[in-house]
């Protein structure tokens, strides 16, 4: 059985492809525009969790192999010589930058949006590319354009207001509001009260010999998940770290990802999809001049952000809107919508394809891709979306007032 690779807001790219690159066509229609956003590729943790590692883990590991050489715990041999193998090997330079297998996502994901649009994606300079000036957005563009081109395309790397791609930095009411508020986790913490999460830790500290905190399998957790993102092909590379767990352990862990992410970058809080505006504004303008006949209109724009702007603008779109809060009580559930290993990993991407369209009641219609596949957006009801009636649906948070929303009084 193939090991369990669903990991939460960390999970790697690969299981969430699609490697059909077939031209993407609409009976009588064309493609003249592509709108592109994607969250960077697997990056290294942040230097503060590299610090925690770099201590805390060697120390586990050690605790881990002593307690087996007297008997204790229930992992097996191999497990066990793995773990004994490992060593960490960042450094707090490490600091958030691209994996070489957050390149490769990215490559991979150039190389099978090329074919899909040619016709949009064929002449670099006709193709206008933004990321944050953070090492992670703008290699993982350099990585996806090459994966186009077959070439480094050389591309400005700042040229826009951070508030574009990075209006989340701007907006107190979500950085000290949601982001830094322990209140948006309020159901994390209640999933991690109940017996079915107490009862995982206690099966951690039976397979490992040692009486594990809930921050130690966190931490366990992290580096498994850390690991299978560096090493993908996991049955090439075993993570010593995910022998800890099994498939219904980590599950669980899961859903404390979900229920994180729902109330943190989802629909848990009114001003997660409001503060999009910059972004949702930019969109609005671009499919407009496509509207308008603006000469000036260019056939691809491809933006390269953060979690922070790529999940949320999902919410936006009220794209895997489940019909009631996700609250810790519905555990255990598989079938909510919003499942951060499906829709929030590494490389997610959103793509909105404008058709020029025979016999349909407007010339101009949009197809909508998230993770490389078609999806409805709610507000259109239909796959192929009349591009007037997605623009009035996004209307409201182009006329928000930013400043006015993100206003925070503690």
């Amino acid at each position: 059985m193939s090991p369990y690779r669903r990991m939460g807001q960390k999970t790697s790219y690969f299981i969430n492809s699609n490697t059909d690159t077939g031209e993407i066509t609409y009976p009588g229609c064309e493609p003249v525009m592509l709108w592109y956003l994607s969250r960077h590729g697997a990056r290294k943790p942040s230097d503060g969790e590299i610090v925690e590692m770099a201590v805390q883990l060697p120390a586990m590991q050690t605790s881990i192999l002593n307690a087996s050489m007297h008997g204790y715990g229930e992992m097996c041999d191999e497990d066990l010589d793995h773990l004994r193998n490992w060593t960490f090997g960042w450094t707090e330079e490490d600091h958030k930058l691209l994996m070489e297998s957050g390149v490769k996502e990215q490559l991979e994901l150039g190389e099978r949006w090329g074919p899909r649009l040619p016709s949009l994606l064929g002449d670099p300079s006709r193709v206008q590319i933004r990321a944050t000036y953070k090492q992670r957005t703008w290699a993982s563009a350099k990585a996806f354009l090459t994966g186009v081109y077959g070439d480094t395309i050389d591309f400005p790397q700042n040229i826009v207001p951070a508030m574009l791609l990075s209006f989340y930095e701007f907006c107190p009411a979500y950085m000290d509001g949601v982001d830094s508020n322990n209140n948006t986790f309020i159901e994390k913490y209640k999933l991690m009260a109940t017996q079915d999460y107490r009862e995982m830790v206690a099966a951690v500290s039976r397979r490992v010999g040692l009486e594990m905190g809930t921050a130690d399998v966190e931490m366990a957790w992290a580096m498994c998940r850390y690991e299978i993102a560096e090493f993908p092909d996991v049955l090439e590379h075993v993570s010593p770290w995910c022998a800890l767990f099994s498939e219904e352990d980590l599950k669980i862990l899961e859903f404390a990802d979900d229920l994180k992410f729902y109330w943190k970058d989802g629909y848990g809080f009114d001003i997660n999809w409001k503060m999009t505006q910059p972004l949702m504004a930019e969109m609005h303008k671009k499919f407009s001049q496509l509207k308008s006949g603006d000469s000036d209109t260019l056939p691809a724009y491809l933006y390269f952000g953060h979690s922070e702007s790529t999940n949320n603008i999902l919410a936006a779109l009220g794209l895997y809107r489940d019909p009631s809060p996700l609250l810790a009580s519905q555990w255990p559930t598989e079938d909510h919508e919003w499942k951060t290993s499906k829709i929030l990993s590494f490389s997610h991407n959103l793509a909105l394809v404008a058709m020029q369209c025979e016999n349909t009641a407007e010339p101009l219609n949009i197809l909508a891709f998230h993770q490389e596949k078609s999806v409805v957006i709610p507000a259109c009801g239909e796959e192929l979306c009349p591009l007037q009636k997605f623009l009035d649906s996004i209307q409201d948070i182009v006329e928000v007032d930013f400043d006015a929303v993100c206003k925070y009084d503690a």
